[in-house]
């Protein structure tokens, strides 16, 4: 039990009130976007129906390379990349160039490969940043880069996650200090006296549980975001005379030709050989590799690991190009693995969830879905407290707009996301996914201001509850016999309504996902199953569950509203 005087009570619930009133929507956002990306590999794989890149190297690369090496203009064969993207494997043979701003960036020429047959199915030459797998993107990368930096450019974005995540530590600390029986609020069942206890019973319940998950999530965020923004930075004004590339060079350790002996001849090593033997070492297929300086006596060949089955952390292996030799392991910063390094790792495993494989990343995907309940309770808390103000009045109808325009607004921008990979509209994919987005939140709100404004009208009633043929009544039966026509009962009943519509509008995109997926694609349940592609399956099945249990919600909800008219 943590005892506080009633002053000091009063100060962490203003402290913890204010900073969620001011800062939840964004923590909101970051927090939800998280927890889906978690499972950032999987709905990428679900997303181009089971091009696995885990599956990437497969097949034999060697011969292929050397084919493409001979048809590439030798000048650009400095560096070679290859990875997966979308269900092709692409191979970038390029050089370093100025741009027109003379910035160097890499310049060379990009073949787009089936990763299978091998054959080239599309070929680009330029600025890497022109090419359309980089400057278009997809929705998983979409809701990764709006939990990594809300899409503000620069270190402004990492500067603004990394406060969040100390807001929120705030919060979970403020929160500690509230709750005056952490073992019996463990165990509390929300009461359904008034909407006002059940708001803080059931914030109270979800926010012990989820305590932990939070100092966890805030302290590494919160680390992860200014470690980068700042932290390199700052030593590179302070140790290497404002020099950013020499510090990050010294501090990642990135591999040198000088690490090899010059061979006797510029030949290469057979790659399928090579990722043959990291594959064993690692026990995992390579999801990445680049070649550098190929075609010269010093070849160096890097190779990226996912964890294994028995590993926590991912691999990068770094082999000499011309013998096959293994040179080190690369580790996060420094030059092998330590235990800065590890303790690096550690916290990139704790954020993400992917310390024990998918187990890890479910229960993480839980904890992050409860915490934005214990946000979305904290806002209905602090404005049914104040509803019989008027101005806070008209600022709670923003709580079902938050609570519903967040995940709808992400699901539209996977709509988005389909019809542009599918060429059913010739707007690029980027541009496709935020006119997706903003759709999205323009259907929220406009659900609610149709709700608002028509809610007593007959018109409204029969178009918002379809199940009834009963006249219009602008309040339930239990408010006219029990209170007056207030503008609280009014400000309730336009968010019961709301509810309703947003219940439709997420089992809509709930339930379209999986047929765009499908088809977009070509690539339906018989075909996923001949492939033994059971992950996209089950991914399909969840939206589909979901989208059926929201249409359930909607539909009694139609008749729930039905009877109170």
């Amino acid at each position: 039990m943590i005892k506080l005087s009633k002053e000091n009570t009063k100060r962490q619930l203003a402290i913890h009130g204010w900073v969620g009133l001011l800062f939840g929507f964004l923590l909101y956002i970051v927090v939800f976007t998280g927890s889906v990306v978690v499972f950032e590999d999987e709905l990428g794989e679900w997303s181009i129906s089971g091009f696995n890149s885990s599956q990437t190297f497969e097949y034999p690369v060697h011969q292929a390379l050397e084919q493409l090496a001979d048809n590439t203009a030798s000048e650009l064969w400095g560096d070679i990349d290859m990875y997966h993207y979308q269900g092709n494997l692409l191979v970038f043979f390029h050089q370093h160039k100025k741009d027109r701003k003379g910035k160097k960036q890499d310049y060379g020429v990009q073949y787009t490969l089936n990763p299978v047959t091998m054959k080239v199915v599309d070929r680009q030459i330029g600025f890497r940043s022109n090419f359309d797998n980089l400057t278009g993107s997809n929705w998983v990368r979409f809701m990764r880069e709006m939990h990594t930096n809300l899409y503000i450019p620069g270190r402004l974005g990492l500067y603004a996650t990394g406060l969040l995540g100390l807001l929120l530590l705030v919060s979970a600390v403020s929160g500690l200090f509230l709750h005056r029986h952490l073992l019996k609020d463990m165990f509390l069942s929300p009461r359904k006296l008034n909407r006002k206890i059940n708001y803080r019973d059931g914030h109270s319940l979800a926010g012990t549980w989820v305590l932990p998950y939070a100092f966890v999530l805030a302290f590494t965020g919160a680390f992860l975001s200014f470690a980068t923004s700042l932290g390199l930075p700052v030593m590179a004004y302070t140790a290497f005379k404002g020099d950013v590339e020499k510090a990050t060079t010294a501090l990642l350790s990135r591999p040198d030709v000088n690490e090899v002996a010059i061979a006797k001849d510029n030949q290469l090593y057979n790659l399928d050989a090579l990722i043959a033997n990291a594959s064993q070492m690692t026990d995992a297929k390579p999801v990445n590799l680049t070649i550098l300086n190929y075609g010269t006596p010093q070849t160096l060949v890097k190779l990226n690991h996912r964890p294994s089955d028995t590993e926590v952390f991912g691999r990068e292996l770094l082999f000499n190009g011309n013998s096959g030799e293994f040179v080190r392991e690369i580790a996060i910063v420094g030059h092998k693995p330590t235990v800065s390094s590890n303790s690096l790792e550690v916290m990139f495993s704790l954020h993400f969830g992917n310390f024990a494989g998918r187990l890890s990343k479910l229960i993480w995907f839980g904890l992050g879905l409860l915490l934005c309940y214990v946000t979305l309770t904290g806002f209905r808390l602090w404005f049914e407290r104040r509803l019989q103000q008027p101005a806070w009045q008209r600022l709670a109808l923003s709580v079902p707009i938050i609570s519903y325009g967040v995940p709808i607004s992400f699901l539209t921008a996977g709509v988005g996301f389909f019809l542009a990979y599918s060429k059913a509209v010739s707007i690029e994919i980027e541009t496709m996914i935020w006119y997706g987005f903003f759709a999205g939140w323009l259907l929220s709100l406009f659900s609610l201001l149709f709700v608002f404004v028509l809610k007593q009208s007959e018109q409204a009633n029969k178009l918002l509850n379809p199940l009834s043929n009963q006249p219009s009544n602008p309040l339930p039966n239990q408010l006219l016999k029990h209170s007056k026509n207030t503008s609280s009962d009014h400000c309730h009943l336009s968010i019961k309504y709301a509810n309703q519509y947003f219940y439709f509008l997420l089992a809509l995109c709930l339930l379209l996902l999986p047929l765009l997926r499908w088809q977009s694609l070509g690539y339906g349940w018989g075909r996923l199953w001949h492939n033994q592609d059971y992950l996209v399956l089950l991914i399909d099945l969840v939206f589909l569950i979901m989208g059926l249990l929201f249409y359930a919600k909607f539909l009694k909800a139609s008749v729930d509203n039905s009877e109170s008219i």
